[in-house]
């Protein structure tokens, strides 16, 4: 996803600056070589000590159900854009700015330089951006956050059209000159109101949402039932974002046949679970399920222990 951004808008910018056939060079190559370095140093070790067909098949399942739109909410998926948007806030409200930036009423030569190269950057940059995240936005298993990668674009962005010699508001807007003084005043204004609603949110709003957790309530009802001192072991749990939270050592098991004697406490998908019922390693002790979960994604898992009594 982050290369497809990063080329999205070097491409776009070179093209707009007449300049493309500058990615063809070697220290280019020498950049994806250490990109590609740093992943290849955790992937192979991992596929080594792991069932590599299994990571790859898990890898595989994970786009592909992105892409086919798996257990996807319309209402939040319709949201992506306007979604993706404010994280931009509270400085896109600026962004007209570059659609006013070069007038026809301004002389030939502004003109000229306006429609150089490189006052073309900003437009490029602005487009790239804009398509990039629109096309990420719609892909069915995206998220918002997806495209926070364009935050650093767009600050160069912002900072190209707030330290412009000549701005002005387009037409639609007004068309009027945006002074420096009142940009500067603006940008204070904009900050101490934002500063004023972070605080506001803070204080009146994460209280409540920390109220309503979906994933952490999930790992305190785990704990609840498993000791401290205990193991949980996790048999082929896929992605379940609640064991980050569980404070109880977890170890990863294929099967539930690979539970050893000394197992207590052990957590299966709906998959699993007839085979957790019939487990008979732990004679004459025999698993009792102490707990079912169904997270926010209605996906069910059960916690079962083993009843030595």
């Amino acid at each position: 996803m982050h290369l497809f951004f990063f080329y999205a808008i070097v491409i776009a910018v070179l093209w707009r600056s007449r300049e493309l056939r500058t990615i063809w060079n070697v220290p280019h190559l020498i950049g994806l070589i250490v990109m590609v370095s740093i992943f290849a140093a955790w992937a192979i070790p991992f596929l080594k000590m792991t069932d590599g067909a299994h990571a790859a098949q898990v890898w595989s399942r994970q786009f592909s159900g992105r892409l086919a739109g798996e257990g996807v909410n319309l209402g939040s998926w319709a949201l992506n854009v306007p979604r993706s948007l404010g994280y931009f806030l509270p400085w896109i409200v600026f962004v007209p700015l570059l659609a006013g930036k070069c007038r026809p009423e301004e002389s030939r030569q502004n003109v000229r330089s306006a429609h150089s190269p490189q006052a073309c950057v900003p437009r490029a940059l602005f487009w790239a951006s804009l398509i990039s995240l629109i096309i990420v936005d719609l892909i069915p298993g995206s998220l918002p956050r997806y495209t926070m990668p364009l935050l650093a674009p767009f600050a160069w962005l912002l900072g190209s059209i707030l330290t412009a010699e000549t701005v002005a508001w387009p037409r639609w807007l007004g068309g009027k000159t945006f002074s420096l003084k009142h940009r500067q005043r603006a940008i204070v204004l904009l900050t101490v109101a934002t500063c004023a609603a972070v605080c506001i949110y803070a204080v009146a709003i994460v209280p409540r949402l920390q109220a309503r957790q979906k994933v952490k309530t999930i790992a305190a009802r785990i704990e609840a039932v498993v000791p401290e001192s205990e193991r949980l072991y996790a048999i082929d749990p896929d992605y379940q974002p609640f064991l980050f939270y569980v404070r109880r050592p977890i170890v990863y098991l294929s099967r539930v046949v690979d539970l050893p004697s000394d197992a207590s406490y052990f957590l299966v998908q709906p998959d699993n679970e007839s085979s957790a019922e019939t487990a008979r390693q732990w004679q004459p002790a025999f698993p009792r399920r102490v707990l079912s979960i169904q997270d926010y994604r209605g996906r069910r898992v059960f916690v079962f222990a083993i009843d030595k009594r």
